[in-house]
């Protein structure tokens, strides 16, 4: 048997083989001392080789799905050997085959994937700066292919697609953490490769219908992924669609970082629950739940089909009943797509075909709910028709709630299946011959206590305890020595376990024909399966959008060819939902593409800049996705291309500083931009000197200002930039509004078009906690530096104060100055009466007049 094992193992060497042995997956040597810390189960010895024990480490079999999940996780790649034929006694060990390689990229079983998540296993060809990539979400069939030039636009790639799994050639390198790279041989990456295995699987013969004559590259890295799926499935993937390449125009281009900031998954901090899916995500299915991320990685910039989305969410926005029914229907179907692939593929469970059977069973309600609607709806029922049949003979020959593994019976309903019935009704007729046959030898023997019992090691036996042994009949043949009992049979009994366990055993084999039957029932409809399950993908999406307006109430946006940006009442999808109700502050934009299309932003820091931008973004990306959008009202033109620069952050494993990080961006945008495009600039220059930063960034705004076509909101604590409006007609200045009341400083959210000429940073350090000590000395050196003109650093390099936009014509540092300014500072605005205010802005006069003027001889 170890030879055996050894053999396996040489050709699988990189994966841990579960090696099956009766009901245990059993890991040897090396795979058991990997396996055992990771499924935190005890490692063993079994048999020795050159003298010293065998590491062993076993699962149960009807238990490794659990099992099989932590070894993914921890990035391992399980090959699973199996039994081809049952122990008959003879000598030697029986047959096995490693069946199937568990990776990442590859896997289909339900407790092994995100519900609303695709793991697609993706392929990269390179040749120079040009890639190809095809990625294939296995557990639904679906490919996506893409082809480009460059590094930025292969990271969007990416970081979009998000693979679980990458394949490369050999001499190729990829950084993508947490992500496992395979290398299938380069020989896979091949146009002449792809092609006979498509031709073999899919039958394809013509390329032109898939658009895949003018697209070699990413042809290539379709051999990549069918070889691997050969060397790691090992069985038949006819579920598997047509790879069609669909040209990328038609998608507005968000890159990578972009993606990040904007925070569309997950927070800067990884936080899930603080990602923007969260609130969006109203599906009731997970077809639809992961459709909504698509479409939002997505982003489309054809208006026809934006209109086309916008009006089914609006066909539902507006019939509350319809909309209500239709997600009540919806609920009631599960993973279509994951299941019929475990169909295909020969690795469903019972409750599989139960649930692919109630899922198609509600169909009809929906196609008869959703009723004469055109547009998008029009495709939508047409797809889900025509399943009818095989929903009512899946719903009549599986139980209602099956068992998780067919191994025992119980799948098949009683009375579809005249052979099964009868095979059945023998061994229910065991248990009256049995319990009649028991009370029969206790008379005749006269042991009270005599049981008649089974288990699946001796089968059927006659138990006598040890003080009744005296008494068994002759005939009786001992069986089993118990410490308390002994065990019999006879010829009656042994006659009757014969006829009960192979009516039984033909009962299971039965079962499991009429299972494959239905299998085959399913692969063969795979196709229109495929269709229904998209058409509820893409309705349950509309139907979540439409719900999302209700609730949120969100508007639906005009996108427009124009070059006017309007919106009213903008609020940030996800901040409003952590306020009370009401309690989130809108504020308007205005922008043009020709006459006012870069916003020079300014305010204090908590002001509200960040959401306020952020929030412009979003409301642009979701209006070109189809969904309505958190403003009163909106006018969005026809957006290509969205970046944002937005926090700070550094990347030590790559050796680059804050700084280099916010130069990086600055540059990708930049070089990327083009026509119609927006860009979100939240800070820049602040990572180095004050000089360099303000030069940096005034340069980084004037090339904003003449980009062409260009919509940029740029904020910024430089306020020596507010000056930039005054030579450049694009450009506009606006600020978040803060009130000062009692020595406190009042936030209010508001953004109005006038330059802000203070940046707070001492009031939020307040708000803070900071020690009242350090906040006076900040106020002390604050003071100081807004009235000097210029402030040496350590090396001796002169640099401008960060708020002192109008130092530069001061006269210095002046005593008689500070010393009015204290006074005006000291005055109680709100507890001073008429006439003393009176008083005191005469004596203030008095004193200001006294001070020397510019040119004075002092």
């Amino acid at each position: 048997m170890m030879r055996q094992y050894l053999r396996i193992k040489s050709e699988y060497a990189d994966c841990i083989l579960f090696y099956r042995m009766g009901d245990f997956y059993e890991m040897f040597y090396e795979d058991a001392e990997i396996a055992a810390p990771i499924l935190d189960i005890a490692l063993t010895k079994r048999g020795k080789s050159n003298g010293r024990d065998i590491p062993m480490a076993g699962v149960p079999w009807h238990q490794a799905d659990n099992y099989l999940a932590r070894l993914v996780a921890a990035g391992k790649r399980v090959a699973i050997c199996e039994q081809m034929e049952p122990p008959d006694g003879r000598k030697g060990p029986v047959e096995r085959q490693v069946l199937r390689v568990l990776t990442p990229g590859t896997l289909t079983e339900s407790n092994l994937l995100d519900a609303s998540r695709s793991a697609p296993l993706l392929a990269l060809f390179r040749n120079g700066g040009s890639w190809g990539v095809a990625s294939l979400d296995l557990s639904s069939g679906r490919w996506r292919l893409e082809e480009g030039e460059g590094e930025a636009t292969l990271d969007e790639c990416l970081g979009v697609l998000a693979p679980a799994e990458v394949l490369l050639q050999q001499e190729v390198s990829l950084l993508l953490a947490n992500v496992p790279v395979q290398h299938p041989g380069d020989w896979s990456f091949s146009a002449d490769v792809a092609r006979e295995r498509m031709e073999a699987l899919m039958g394809i013969g013509d390329w032109k219908p898939l658009n895949l004559d003018t697209h070699p590259y990413a042809v290539a890295a379709i051999g990549a992924v069918l070889v691997y799926l050969e060397q790691t499935q090992k069985c038949q993937l006819a579920h598997l669609q047509l790879p069609v390449f669909h040209e990328q125009e038609s998608g507005m281009h968000i890159d990578v970082r972009t993606r990040r900031n904007l925070e569309l998954h997950q927070s800067l901090s990884g936080n899930k629950q603080s990602g923007l899916i969260y609130v969006l995500d109203q599906t009731t299915t997970p077809m639809g739940a992961r459709l909504l991320i698509d479409w939002l990685d997505h982003p489309l910039k054809d208006l026809e089909m934006i209109r086309q989305r916008q009006d089914a969410v609006e066909s539902l926005e507006d019939d509350g009943d319809v909309r209500d029914d239709v997600r009540r229907l919806l609920k009631q179907v599960r993973d279509m797509e994951r299941m019929l692939t475990r169909m295909v593929l020969k690795r469903a469970h019972p409750r599989d075909y139960r649930g692919l059977a109630d899922s198609l069973v509600v169909l009809p309600g929906i196609i008869e709910l959703l009723g004469e609607r055109s547009g998008m709806f029009t495709a939508i029922t047409s797809e889900m028709e025509g399943l009818e049949a095989l929903a009512d003979r899946l719903a009549a020959a599986v139980v209602d709630s099956p068992p998780v593994y067919d191994r025992d019976g119980g799948v098949i309903r009683e009375g579809y299946d005249d052979e099964l019935d009868r095979l059945r009704s023998l061994s229910a007729d065991a248990n009256q011959w049995l319990v009649k046959f028991e009370q029969e030898e206790r008379a005749r023997s006269g042991i009270p206590n005599l049981r008649v019992k089974y288990n699946k090691v001796f089968g059927y036996f006659i138990e006598i305890s040890k003080g009744q042994v005296d008494n068994a009949p002759a005939e009786y043949v001992r069986k089993q020595t118990l410490v308390n009992a002994e065990r019999y049979i006879t010829d009656e009994l042994h006659k009757f376990e014969q006829e009960v366990l192979g009516a039984r055993q033909s009962a299971l084999e039965r079962e499991r024909f009429l299972i494959e039957q239905l299998r085959e029932t399913v692969a063969a409809q795979a196709v229109a399966i495929q269709s229904a399950a998209q058409a509820v993908a893409r309705l349950d999406v509309l139907a979540c959008f439409a719900e999302i307006a209700v609730c949120y109430t969100y508007v639906r946006p005009e996108v427009h060819g124009g070059r006017e940006l309007v919106i009213n009442g903008g609020r940030h999808p996800l901040v409003e939902q952590s306020l009370e109700p009401g309690n989130f502050v809108a504020n308007d934009t205005k922008m043009h593409l020709s006459d006012r299309r870069f916003m020079l932003l300014t305010g204090p820091n908590m002001g509200g800049k960040s959401t306020y931008m952020r929030q412009v973004a979003w409301i642009v990306w979701l209006a070109h996705t189809g969904c309505f959008v958190p403003a009163e009202s909106a006018g969005i033109p026809l957006t290509h291309q969205l970046f944002t620069r937005i926090g700070a952050g550094d990347d030590l494993a790559s050796g680059r500083s804050t700084f280099m990080m916010e130069m990086v961006e600055t540059s990708a945008i930049l070089h990327q931009m083009e026509p119609r495009s927006l860009v979100i600039i939240d800070e820049i220059g602040r990572g180095t000197s004050t000089w360099d930063g303000l030069a940096i960034a005034w340069a980084v705004a004037e090339a904003l200002i003449s980009a062409d076509d260009v919509l940029c909101l740029f904020a910024t604590h430089y306020h020596e930039l507010t000056t930039l409006p005054d030579s450049h007609d694009v450009a506009f200045n606006a600020s978040m509004a803060v009130r000062e009341h009692k020595g406190e400083v009042i936030f209010l959210h508001r953004v109005h078009d006038n330059a802000s000429d203070r940046s707070y940073g001492i009031a939020v350090a307040k708000l803070a906690g900071l020690p009242r000590e350090v906040l006076e000395r900040a106020r002390e050196h604050l003071f100081r530096l807004e009235h000097e003109a210029e402030v040496d650093s350590e090396s001796d390099r002169t640099q401008p104060g960060l708020f002192s936009w109008s130092e530069a014509n001061s006269s210095g540092y002046q005593p008689e100055m500070a010393e009015l300014l204290q006074r005006i500072q000291s005055i109680d605005i709100d507890g001073i009466r008429p006439v003393e205010a009176l008083l005191k802005l005469d004596e203030l006069v008095r004193q200001a007049k006294t001070l020397p003027h510019e040119g004075d001889d002092q």
